[in-house]
């Protein structure tokens, strides 16, 4: 079964970081996670291309839905 994480950032440099921490979290505690091996294991989604969901976004993003 997967999961899912929201990351919301106020800036790219935030979002790279953030997941950054998530891919060592992930290598550190899941035995048979090889460092190496995690990019095909997992995949970052973004709102759009190249887009990253940021705070300032969120409460017209809930208006329009």
């Amino acid at each position: 079964m997967s999961r899912q994480i929201a990351v919301v950032c106020e800036a790219i440099a935030d979002f790279e970081l953030a997941t950054d921490l998530a891919d060592r979290v992930i290598v550190e505690f899941v035995d048979w996670m090889d460092e190496d091996l995690i990019v095909y294991q997992r995949t970052w989604l973004r709102e759009a291309m190249n887009h990253q969901l940021t705070w300032k976004q969120i409460k017209q993003k809930a208006l329009d839905l």
